[in-house]
């Protein structure tokens, strides 16, 4: 048994020791050292967002995108964070403060999405937080979350539509000022991740504001937040991730307080 043990671990140790890393920096040709997000599309290209610029890898040479004045077509912003692929394989990169892009891979160029307060169609803010975003659900709807607002895109009229959320948080909240006082409904529109399970179901995180479970009958989200009085419970209003395995549990990461276990087939924590 020790002897089995033993080659076991050395097996492992062994293995280990062959891994190879290879690291990119500026020196390589990276526009910065400082990486906000990491995203491998569907053909093969490793995209690469910094706090100076958007990068994208080949596996032999770094090409970098940044903001040109005057160049509309450019990246709007230098410090990007999101990246994803959508399913007609365009690559969307949002900004810390400066829109949301998409890129054109045949003209290598970018539509920039700002918002516009005279035009309730433009997106709801120009900051985005978090590492998922974006997504196009299995209705063919795609959300957007930003710091400022819910948003679903219109691919055919490149517009977008303010999507409620939060409105549990309107006005006074006993419970929820009690156990987290930033828990409001302008906390629920700052959306930190969005993400389908397998059972169709898709989840918003918020910066605060709450878990939320949309419905696609009645098309509104129902906020889910931390009980007190509940040991199942969620245990704060700060999910921003999600994973799931393969027994069935979503996995939720908080900003401030851990991560979460939630049993899909009970709806408990």
């Amino acid at each position: 048994m020790i002897l089995m043990w033993s080659c076991s671990v050395f097996l492992t140790l062994s293995a280990q020791s062959q891994l190879k890393y290879e690291k990119l920096t500026t020196e390589d040709g990276l526009s910065s050292n400082w990486v906000m997000a990491m995203f491998q599309d569907s053909y093969g290209f490793i995209w690469i967002s910094t706090t100076n610029g958007l990068n994208r890898y080949d596996g032999y040479e770094i090409k970098q995108y940044l903001p040109k004045l005057n160049d509309t077509t450019s990246i709007s912003g230098s410090l990007t964070t999101f990246i994803y692929e959508d399913i007609d394989r365009n690559i969307w990169i949002g900004t810390w403060a400066n829109g949301l892009n998409r890129f054109d891979r045949k003209t290598e160029t970018f539509k920039r999405f700002i918002h516009d307060p005279k035009d309730s169609t433009s997106i709801s803010s120009n900051s985005f937080v978090g590492w998922k975003l974006m997504l196009e659900d299995h209705s063919g709807n795609v959300w957007v979350g930003t710091d400022d607002g819910l948003n679903l895109y219109d691919k055919a009229t490149n517009t977008f539509k303010r999507v409620p959320i939060g409105s549990e948080l309107n006005g006074t909240n006993p419970r929820l000022s009690r156990l987290h006082a930033h828990a409001d409904i302008r906390a629920a529109n700052r959306i930190r991740g969005i993400y389908q399970d397998k059972k169709q179901n898709l989840w918003v995180g918020t910066d605060w504001g709450g878990l939320y479970k949309y419905n696609y009958e009645t098309k509104t989200f129902t906020g889910i937040f931390p009980d007190d009085k509940d040991i199942h419970s969620i245990s704060h209003t700060t999910p921003g991730g999600f994973a799931e395995d393969d027994a069935g549990n979503l996995w939720i990461f908080h900003f401030w307080d851990g991560i979460c276990k939630l049993d899909l087939s009970t709806g408990q924590f």
